[in-house]
């Protein structure tokens, strides 16, 4: 079991027909949706706090993060609305976003690589400067994948 693939899959992270502010943190989910064996479901890896907002390392490992950011707003000129990354409390990285002219619905797909050290903090936040209520924002869904030190190419 030791040398099985970790990976587990959340869903249900949509904040609904709300404002959303800039900065705001975001749901990894409210629930796992699917795990791909026996050992995710032991999770060694991390923790999910309860509220679903925070992701603790219980150890160091490389993460492949891969879901869909949606938001669905009336369209404005010079909206933008972005879905960032933090490891304890800093920018890491922007994961998924679109800015401009923004249609109504928009699900935009991301697949992301990150190396973490046991005890850092992940979280997912919101970037936007959109003034009105969303009808959704957020993280449809996430599959967080532990990648074996074969993977760590760039390191």
């Amino acid at each position: 079991m030791n040398n099985e693939n970790f990976g587990i899959a959340y869903g249900g992270g949509l904040v609904r027909n709300k404002k959303v502010s800039k900065g705001e943190l975001l749901s990894f989910g409210t629930g796992i949706k699917g795990w791909d064996n026996e050992r995710s479901l032991n999770n060694d890896v991390f923790s999910l706090s309860s509220d679903g907002k925070k992701v603790t390392l219980k150890r160091d490992a490389m993460l492949q993060m891969d879901g869909m950011f949606s938001n669905s707003m009336v369209r404005r000129d010079g909206t933008y609305c972005y879905l960032n990354i933090k490891t304890n409390g800093k920018f890491l990285a922007r994961l998924a976003g679109l800015s401009g002219d923004i249609g109504w619905e928009n699900d935009i797909s991301f697949t992301n690589r990150f190396t973490f050290q046991k005890g850092d903090v992940i979280e997912l936040e919101a970037d936007t400067n959109y003034p009105n209520v969303f009808y959704n924002y957020g993280v449809d869904f996430i599959r967080i994948q532990e990648l074996g030190k074969e993977n760590w190419f760039w390191e």
